[in-house]
């Protein structure tokens, strides 16, 4: 019976640290609330964080503990916010594009059609590109003061992104016969088909980092090109849901939002997905961001965000136990833990299964740590180690 207990107590033990391990890898919080709860788009100016709602713009000076009302557009929908540099393009439903630089706003709009709807804007220089709602791509060449359409007409552009001189443009097209992918390499003067290996005509989202451009489609799934654009491959593999309506890309990962199913994860440049939703309550994502090196969501529940520091989306944090040993364990009052020879630790905090910091006692000996555990509460704990080789270890504990 002894034997059997001990063995019973080790294999729940695996289970425990599998389980919870796999959940807390990405938790989410969500920030203050807004007065409209449906947050469409999320984006970043200087030190400020800017969220479109079903009720105008707000901005948050304090990563989104606050929110100020800075226009409400007589209650528009935000659809899109594109910035470049420190000028902030707002576009509202049917409302064309709004400049907003140096707390100061202007209407851009000019001859664009009316009641245009624009779902992308980006610059070149001097020139501005804007995507629009079944009218394709038009031009400025003076800031916005005047627009001539280059391309792509009856075509709803959803995005638009600059990768070296090349433009891509990303169009839905509800007949399924015209719609796709995208790209100019002369200003936007001809735009050619670039969709060699993509499925779908309902190219969504386009995010582009060092490695690849991906594209985000609505029906199906995900898509990588390394050859700037020219070939696409499917990239879709853990994604459980293939309606994408938001991407973002940084060096370490991607990460992809969802119609319904939440945001999920790559760290693999695309090649496998992982679920990122613990703690995110509402699954239709409406856009993603980086702010800071912090991933935000908007959604029809307020913005939320995911603190890589606590959380270990970032590459370079791993939980596991190669050339690692805690004794005992499980642990009852202190335990020992014995790292690499070659490892020098520099710092060590430690949070509980729900993220919250937890505070606990150590001493640094030769190869390892003596901890004290004895105030604490029966439960699994992660202790983060931050050390000269790694941005981040993560050793999972069970208290008994």
């Amino acid at each position: 019976m002894k034997s059997f207990t001990i063995k019973f107590t080790a294999f729940f033990t695996v289970l425990l640290l599998l389980n919870v391990c796999d959940s807390i890898a990405q938790m989410w919080t969500q920030l203050a609330p807004l007065p409209s709860n449906v947050v469409t788009t999320i984006a970043s100016v200087g030190n400020n964080l800017y969220a479109g709602t079903s009720e105008g713009l707000y901005r948050s000076a304090n990563k989104g503990q606050s929110w100020d009302n800075i226009g409400d557009f007589n209650d528009r929908t935000i659809v899109n916010l594109s910035v470049n540099d420190n000028e902030l393009f707002v576009c509202p439903v049917s409302a064309g594009i709004w400049l907003f630089v140096n707390n100061e706003w202007k209407d851009i709009s000019s001859n664009l059609p009316l009641n245009s709807t624009i779902y992308s804007v980006i610059r070149r220089g001097t020139t501005l590109f804007a995507g629009t709602n079944t009218n394709g791509v038009y031009r400025s060449e003076n800031n916005g003061s005047t627009w001539d359409i280059v391309g792509l007409p009856n075509l709803d552009v959803r995005s638009i992104v600059l990768t070296g001189t090349t433009l891509f443009a990303g169009a839905l097209d509800f007949d399924g016969t015209k719609g796709s992918l995208f790209r100019s390499e002369d200003n936007g003067q001809v735009w050619i088909r670039s969709d060699t290996g993509l499925t779908s005509t309902f190219s969504k989202i386009i995010s582009v980092n060092a490695d690849y451009m991906y594209v985000g489609t609505l029906g199906s799934g995900v898509f990588r090109s390394s050859d700037g654009g020219k070939h696409w491959e499917e990239a879709s593999i853990g994604l459980n849901d293939i309606g994408i309506n938001a991407m973002v890309s940084e060096n370490n990962f991607v990460l992809a939002g969802t119609v319904g199913g939440g945001v999920f994860i790559s760290r693999d440049l695309a090649k496998t997905w992982q679920d990122a939703n613990y703690k995110l309550t509402q699954k239709k994502i409406n856009d993603l961001f980086v702010f800071e090196g912090v991933p935000y969501c908007a959604t029809d529940n307020g913005v939320w965000s995911c603190d890589l520091s606590v959380n270990g989306i970032e590459d370079g944090h791993s939980i596991g136990f190669e050339n690692w040993k805690v004794s005992p364990q499980p642990i009852i009052n202190e335990a020992f833990i014995h790292f690499p020879s070659d490892m020098k630790i520099e710092s060590a905090v430690m949070y509980d299964a729900i993220g919250n910091l937890i505070n606990f006692t150590y001493q640094i000996a030769e190869q390892g740590l003596y901890c004290s555990f004895e105030a604490l509460p029966t439960g699994t704990y992660f202790i983060h180690f931050s050390s000269s080789k790694n941005k981040g270890i993560v050793i999972p504990i069970v208290k008994l």
